[in-house]
This record gives C-alpha cells, sequence and structure tokens, in this order.
C-alpha cells in the first residue's frame, strides 16, 4: 500500500523556533547589525530582497545571515 503525506510550511516553521525574521532580534543585530545600520534595514528579511550594487554584497549578506540561522540557538 502506497501511502503519501504533504506537509505545507511557512513562516510558521521559523516562528515556532523562535526566529522572527520581520523584527530585529538582539542575537541577529549581532551577526547582521553591519548590514542593518550601512543600509538603513527595517528587519533582518528586507536584506534578502534588497537589490544590492554586486553580487559580492549580496552574497555576504546571505551568508551571514544563513550562518547565523545555522549557529544561533533555538527557542
Amino acid at each position: 500500500m502506497l501511502m503519501q503525506l504533504v506537509v505545507g510550511v511557512g513562516s510558521g516553521l521559523s516562528s515556532a523556533a523562535e526566529f522572527n525574521h520581520y523584527h530585529w532580534a538582539p542575537a541577529l543585530e549581532t551577526h547582521l547589525g553591519e548590514f542593518k545600520d550601512y543600509y538603513h534595514f527595517t528587519s533582518p528579511f528586507a536584506g534578502v530582497y534588497y537589490c544590492y550594487s554586486s553580487l559580492e554584497q549580496q552574497w555576504a549578506y546571505y551568508t551571514k545571515y544563513i550562518y547565523s540561522m545555522w549557529h544561533l540557538p533555538t527557542g
């Protein structure tokens, strides 16, 4: 018997782990504060959609963001 399960995830999954991408938490400000100050981002998520002037700047933000999500404790 073949059984299938479809799971839909969205912003609730990160919220369940107590990650808030729409407001500056102190831990994220520690990792991404230089981008916040330089580009005047209103939230960490704003940096994901920002039109950077180079791919290096864009990937620097993505890399620091992913690094912080990977290494920050949940809950």
